[in-house]
């Protein structure tokens, strides 16, 4: 009995060991917490530097005991509440095999993108979205907006779709206006998404239009779809296009 107390004060732990950091239990909210703190800090600066962030940004690095009884997998666990909708989580696990150690973060990198986007979850169910999709999502949505924001794209009233983009950017895939009108104009669109992503020195391989391409094709992923803001119809409420792909040119 004693030997098990002894064990329980050096490795409080123990008997609760974390293998999914999106599973923890409640910790004491005090542990760690000036740890969590400080992450959360380096986070937050690096969320209110302009997109795209290709350098400079500020960065953090957690450097943890590998003792056990620290509460490491829940110290990421709580990050990664935290953070949920502002960060993409991936959580790669430690690899066997030093030969081969590039292929299982990128196999892990991957398995990771493919979690439901929620931090408490490690399942899909209907109407969940991966954090791939949502991940595509955004980049196109922040994409398209910029491209209202310089007016090479016209819809009604491109204040109001900006603000209906930033607030909602899986919704805009789950809106039938919405989806209706990138899937008609996306083509017509490619040529000056590449032109603002060359024009910030971003390089992709082969080149930025086939990733555009697959990126779109992810955000157009389907899903038995949930609402991310309250149903509604109609462009009294949703900042609908100038134009569907019904009315003439």
């Amino acid at each position: 009995m004693k030997g098990q107390t002894d064990r329980r004060l050096r490795d409080p732990f123990g008997e609760n060991i974390v293998s999914e950091p999106r599973q923890i239990e409640s910790a004491v909210e005090s542990l760690n917490a000036e740890a969590l703190k400080r992450a959360l800090t380096q986070f937050q600066k690096l969320e209110n530097q302009p997109v795209p962030r290709l350098k400079d940004a500020p960065n953090t690095v957690v450097v943890l005991s590998p003792e056990p009884g620290y509460g490491k997998s829940h110290l990421i666990g709580r990050l990664f509440r935290k953070l949920d909708d502002n960060a993409t989580l991936i959580y790669v696990r430690p690899y066997q095999d030093p030969s081969s150690c590039w292929i299982a973060v990128l196999e892990r990198i991957v398995a990771e993108l493919d979690y439901p986007d929620d931090s408490d979850k490690v399942a899909l169910e209907p109407g969940d979205v991966t954090q791939l999709d949502t991940l595509a999502r955004r980049v196109m949505v922040h994409l398209v907006s910029q491209l209202l924001e310089n007016g090479k794209s016209k819809v009604r009233d491109p204040k109001r779709a900006q603000q209906f983009f930033k607030k909602y950017p899986n919704a805009v895939f789950e809106t039938p206006e919405w989806r209706s009108w990138l899937d008609t104009n996306f083509v017509t669109l490619l040529p000056d998404l590449d032109a603002m992503l060359a024009a910030v020195g971003i390089q992709m391989s082969p080149n930025r239009t086939a990733w555009l391409r697959v990126l779109f094709k992810y955000a157009f992923s389907e899903h038995e779809t949930r609402s991310a803001r309250p149903a509604s119809s109609g462009c009294d409420t949703n900042p609908c296009p100038k134009r569907t792909p019904h009315e003439s040119a």
